[in-house]
């Protein structure tokens, strides 16, 4: 406990703003407009949520592995 490795350090993922591959991202929300919808378009499968005001979130991956290299096109 007394190094400095064993601190959570909560700035460990990288922002979305400095991904390299800029619209690979969508966002969106549910019908009752309270719970945003993240999905990545590059990696198809990919979805984080998160309901506002609450500290329910959460993400998962329903995909086949594939990098989506149209992603180009479709932007």
């Amino acid at each position: 406990m007394d190094r400095d490795d064993s601190i959570f350090v909560g700035d460990w993922m990288d922002s979305i703003g400095e991904d390299k591959v800029k619209g690979s991202w969508s966002l969106t929300n549910d019908i009752s407009g309270t719970t945003a919808i993240l999905r990545n378009l590059r990696w198809p499968g990919y979805t984080a949520f998160h309901k506002a005001n609450t500290s329910t979130f959460g993400s998962f991956y329903f995909g086949d592995g594939k990098l989506n290299k149209d992603l180009v096109f479709m932007l």
